[in-house]
């Protein structure tokens, strides 16, 4: 699975038998065997040829949860408030969060996240800085994220920047 940035809140997750566009806004799924795009943007349980996506209602906001390749990312969107314990306990299980740092008090951003427990966090917005220095977990920068259910991390949680906020924060 590749997860790389594509502006904004938008982010592409690449696996073997499709591609999801995340948005603010909606998931699209666009699958390999071709035919129209699904795209999804209520809350529900969904399943577009082995790719599995959960939404929430959070708030004003959706949540959504993808799953395939053994592998489960959460993505908040432009999640204006934390999660409920409920949901957090609903979410269960997250190997990646791909989270806003701008719309909610980094340290509840931290909080929440440190109760999800993911092996990797992709923060977006201008408070990547103070997300990490809050955080205060390891981070690197890179152009996209490959990963795989055996290459997830034993234990530590890492944050990953994308080359394209790192070069903004540069301007």
């Amino acid at each position: 699975m590749d997860i790389s940035y594509q502006g904004k809140e938008n982010f592409k997750i690449k696996a073997k038998n499709g591609t999801i566009s995340a948005s603010a806004d909606s998931l699209t799924i666009s699958h390999k065997s071709g035919g129209a795009d699904f795209v999804i943007t209520e809350p529900g349980e969904y399943e577009v040829e082995g790719i599995s996506v959960f939404g929430y209602k959070s708030d004003d906001s959706n949540v959504y949860v993808v799953q395939f390749e053994d592998i489960r990312v959460v993505y908040l969107g432009n999640l204006a408030k934390p999660l409920t314990e409920k949901t957090i306990t609903d979410l269960e299980n997250i190997d990646v969060v791909i989270t806003p740092v701008d719309t909610m008090a980094v340290k509840e951003v931290v909080e929440m996240v440190s109760k999800l427990e993911p092996y990797y966090v992709l923060p977006f917005g201008e408070s990547i800085p103070k997300f990490i220095s809050a955080y205060e977990h390891g981070s690197r920068i890179v152009k996209s994220l490959s990963l795989s259910k055996l290459s997830l991390p034993d234990d530590l949680t890492e944050v990953i920047v994308f080359e394209s906020f790192d070069n903004a924060q540069d301007k």
